[in-house]
């Protein structure tokens, strides 16, 4: 999923509605370079429930304010995102290897950012 393609998807979502990352149970925290690619985007992550939980309305913000910015690759060089920018799962440095397959909102009231790594597909 690019980063577009993202952004209109949790639009088809309630704003006030919080956000999750699954199957790994992690919570979404802030946009970076991608380590395996810099020029791709990875969307950061904390394993323990942090005090504010990022609803629906923060992460489609967080993510347009993507769009048109210049982020520094973890060795080195500028990098522009754009709307077809690929969008990972992956904390700053990190090379992970998953990538958002799917935005869902199961019957728990979460919206929650399903995720595959690579090697499952």
């Amino acid at each position: 999923m690019n980063l577009g393609q993202f952004v209109q998807e949790l639009r088809k979502y309630p704003l006030s509605a919080l956000v999750t990352i699954e199957p790994f149970e992690l919570y979404p925290t802030t946009f970076d370079s991608y380590r395996g690619y810099y020029n791709e985007l990875a969307l950061g992550y904390s394993i323990e429930e942090p005090e504010k939980l990022m609803t629906v309305e923060d992460l489609i913000h967080e993510s347009i304010n993507c769009i048109g910015q210049e982020f520094i690759g973890y060795k080195g060089g500028q990098f522009v995102m754009d709307t077809n920018t690929p969008l990972w799962i992956s904390n700053y440095g990190k090379c992970s290897g998953a990538k958002v397959r799917e935005i869902i909102m199961p019957l728990n009231g979460y919206v929650e950012i399903y995720c595959y790594k690579e090697s499952e597909y």
